[in-house]
This record gives structure tokens, sequence and C-alpha cells, in this order.
């Protein structure tokens, strides 16, 4: 675990509080609210054109890979097939066959219906879709981050998270894409941040609230100091750090702010150095 290397001090009203300047990792994270949307919708269509005989599910259903979704008229290419039968024309057959079972339209995966454009003696378009199915239990986490914390994030970013409605379950993902139109909300500038989770969670449904802690820097084993003991001076940063039995100033640098009040030190102290981290 982390360790804070403050020493507690006795009551002989010194007004420092001492902290031994110790290594440890410093996380940076943006954290911003985003809702649950379902991913990977496949749009159906079919090969030629006909007219619809009927529809077999509506929006909303629940249905499995190779389930009918659409049946289209097939009654002319039955006719042929059966005169090819007679004709004894085999490559004849097996294309008519082949024609005829592209005049169901299935569903490619376990899923729901999300769309349907689609209604009885309708005349379908080639290629042009006619329904949507969402594969069951893939979710995204769609999330709008201003534009001043939007140039700390990064595709590829790790990201932890914890739904409004499971409070106690905590989720893994990473950013997956980030937009480059923005979005204005509020009269904010946003720009949409879409994360992808690690694993599916059965648990997850649509519009459910997420909140998101983004990791965009990890840094290991770090000299730290608490923020709060920085001295700010004409540009520059000092701390009170004891010598004997008093306390002089001294020059640092300091590089990346963490979330958890700590600020790395790059140089002007060491481990086991002693500063006064009372706030200034």
């Amino acid at each position: 675990g982390l360790f804070f290397g403050y020493i507690k001090l006795e009551e002989n009203n010194d007004p420092h509080i001492e902290y031994i300047v110790q290594k440890q990792d410093l996380v940076q994270k943006v954290i911003v609210n985003g809702n649950a949307r379902e991913v990977h919708a496949v749009n159906l269509s079919f090969e030629n054109a006909g007219r619809i005989l009927s529809t077999e599910v509506k929006v909303g259903d629940r249905v499995t890979k190779g389930q009918a979704l659409i049946i289209l008229d097939s009654t002319a290419l039955k006719t042929e097939l059966e005169k090819a039968k007679t004709n004894q024309g085999e490559a004849e057959v097996k294309d008519i066959e082949s024609q005829i079972s592209k005049m169901t339209l299935e569903s490619p995966q376990d899923g729901k219906v999300t769309t349907l454009d689609a209604k009885k003696g309708q005349t379908v378009t080639p290629n042009k879709s006619v329904a949507s199915v969402i594969a069951d239990g893939d979710f995204q986490i769609e999330a709008y981050v201003s534009e001043v914390k939007i140039g700390k994030i990064s595709v590829g970013n790790k990201v932890s998270m914890t739904l409004e409605a499971f409070p106690d379950n905590i989720y893994s993902g990473i950013v997956s894409d980030i937009e480059s139109t923005e979005t204005v909300i509020d009269g904010i500038v946003n720009y949409k941040v879409t994360v992808v989770l690690d694993e599916e969670y059965s648990e997850i449904k649509r519009g459910l609230t997420a909140r998101l802690e983004i990791i965009t820097n990890t840094k290991k084993d770090i000299l730290v100091i608490p923020e709060y003991s920085l001295i700010k001076k004409d540009r520059k940063v000092f701390v009170l750090k004891k010598s004997g039995q008093d306390y002089a100033e001294v020059l640092i640098t300091v590089g990346i702010r963490g979330d958890s009040g700590f600020v790395e030190v790059l140089s002007g102290l060491s481990v086991g150095d002693v500063i006064d981290s009372s706030p200034k």
C-alpha cells in the first residue's frame, strides 16, 4: 500500500506538521459521468428486390441467431424451381434454391431488434437496410467531456467506473474513441468519449448512469509531497525543509499533480527529508 510519511507531533505548541518525503505512485484522473449505450448493432438488408410476404418480429423483440425476421414472397421462384426440376437442370435448381433461401432475412446473432423498416406488401430495395439487431449484453459507455479536460484524455486510457444502479460493483474498460466534432451542451463545448468495457455484464442496461474515472497518467515510485505544503513566490516553488530543529525555505521543481492531493518532486528534495506540510 501507499505510505504517507506524516509524523504526529506532541502537544508542544509546534505549528508544523512534519512529513517525511517518500516515494509512491501518482495517478492523474479525469472524472465524468456517462451513460450505457448499446453497440454492435448489425444493419440487415436483402440482396435482391422483392415484395414483403410477412414480418416475423417487431422492434424490441428478442431474437436468436438464425431466426427469421422478414420473409419475401418467393412464389415466382418456387414455380421456376419446379420447372427446373422437371427439366433436370441441376445447376439451375441449385441457383434458384439459393435465391429462395435469400428471400428470408435471418438474425445473424442472439440479441434484440432495434429497428424494423418493413411492412407486408412493401417492396424492398436491394442492399437497403430494413432491420437492425443489437447483440445481447453488448454495451459501451458514452460521456461528454468539456474542452477544458478533453486534452488530457487519449484513446487507450484505462477507465474504472461504477453505476448508480449498482454502486458496489466496479467495472473496467478503456477509451476507444474521442469524437473530433464538438457538441455544445448548455453553452459549453464538449466532446463525446466512448469507453468499451473489458467484459460483458448482464446487469448493464441501456441508459444507466455511470461515474467514470479515466486514468490519464500514472507514474510509479516517484518522489512526492503534499500539494498544500508548497510555497509559491515569484513563479518559483519552495517548501519548508527541516534542518535540526529549525525550518528553512528550499527551492524545488515539481512535476505532475495527482488526484490524491500529492505532487511530484523533480528536484530539491530526497527520500527521508522532513518538510513542513501544514496548509499554507
